[in-house]
């Protein structure tokens, strides 16, 4: 009995002290306009998907008619060691005055890496302007924005963008995708509709891609040497 004891409280032990981590570790939404704030967890209340690792809310929200928002992270897209966040929205506005509405995804418990680049994109239609911004944090705290990825702002009706970054070494870290709409013009129906994402590649993926372009790149030297033969 004395060593099961030992055995089985140090498990005991290690329970407690990673329950509570595991148990944070899931994609949040939150959605904020005219003072009204909606947050909405994987499988908690107000999210309309069973999926662990995709969050979805459809409602409406002071002078948004209709919004629908889903977010993807893990363990359904990318993991704790190959980080990917996915911010998909389509918002349809009253008519009337200036509507202003945030939305941010974030999850936590991303596991350490080494120095690595980040990816950052968002594309979608608007019409008025839209704002994304991409943090990590390394308080790996839910909604945190210790550390700016991306940054940009679009007022045309159809846009894109992208930007790099980068990651220092860290412990356990959040990632966190921001989205601010701002409708200000007083047509009768107003839409804007966006996907962003942040994607940080394990080295062992950004090696193998630079070593297939470099395979690449000696295979199309050879073929070109052949050809002035």
């Amino acid at each position: 009995m004395r060593s099961v004891r030992t055995v089985a409280m140090p498990l005991i032990a290690a329970a407690l002290l990673l329950g509570p981590l595991s148990a944070s570790a899931v994609p949040m939404l939150r959605l904020s306009s005219q003072g009204h704030t909606v947050t909405v967890t994987d499988n908690g209340a107000g999210d309309s998907s069973a999926d662990d690792g995709l969050v979805l809310f459809y409602g409406s929200l002071p002078g948004w008619n209709i919004n629908i928002t889903s977010g993807f992270s893990k363990p359904l897209l990318g993991s704790a060691s190959e980080p990917i966040l996915d911010l998909a929205s389509a918002n349809f506005s009253s008519y009337g005055g200036a509507s202003a509405l945030e939305i941010w995804l974030t999850d936590t418990d991303f596991a350490p890496a080494p120095s690595a680049p980040t990816m950052a994109g968002i594309g979608g239609t608007t019409d008025g302007t839209v704002t994304y911004r991409a943090y990590y944090d390394s308080t790996n705290t839910a909604f945190g924005t210790g550390n700016l990825l991306a940054d940009m702002s679009f007022s045309d009706w159809a846009f894109s963008g992208s930007a790099g970054g980068s990651l220092a070494a860290l412990n356990p870290f959040s990632l966190t995708l921001y989205v601010s709409i701002l409708h200000n013009s007083a047509l009768p129906s107003r839409i804007t509709s966006f996907d962003a994402s942040v994607k940080v590649p394990e080295p062992t993926t950004l090696a193998l891609f630079a070593a297939g372009l470099l395979a690449i790149g000696f295979v199309a030297r050879r073929r070109l040497a052949q050809a002035k033969r």
